[in-house]
């Protein structure tokens, strides 16, 4: 088991680490087939932050809720990442999708903006 302070290998099964002396919290090892299961909970949330992070960006108006979502599901795949050593499955899909998120959250979000200066700017625009 890795410490999640310092990221050294704990020797022993108490949870204390020799290296830093900080003691670890109470971690189950990632098994074949399985979730991490630990202080964060499975690699489920990550992938509903990624969800959540495409699904609010690409509406306007709500697209800065996409960006939120994205930034929270890259922060808990980074904590998944440092606990577990590597991103599999659904913590994988969902820090792509967070990723993904971000950005068309990023973009919505100006093309939102160019669309409101321009509206108060000339007036209600016409596509004729």
């Amino acid at each position: 088991m890795k410490c999640p302070y310092c990221g050294e290998e704990i020797k022993n099964e108490s949870g204390y680490c020799e290296a830093c002396g900080k003691t670890a919290p109470a971690v189950v090892e990632l098994k074949e087939g399985k979730d991490y299961v630990g202080p964060l909970g499975t690699s489920r949330p990550i992938l509903t932050w990624g969800i959540l992070s495409l699904g609010f960006g690409c509406i306007p108006f709500t697209c800065v809720l996409g960006i939120i979502f994205g930034i929270i599901g890259l922060r808990r795949a980074a904590q998944h990442e440092r606990f577990t050593g590597t991103l599999l499955g659904p913590a994988r899909a969902g820090k792509i999708l967070s990723w993904i998120g971000l950005v068309v959250g990023s973009v919505m979000t100006g093309l939102v903006v160019w669309y409101c200066v321009r509206w108060f700017s000339i007036g209600s625009p016409r596509f004729i």
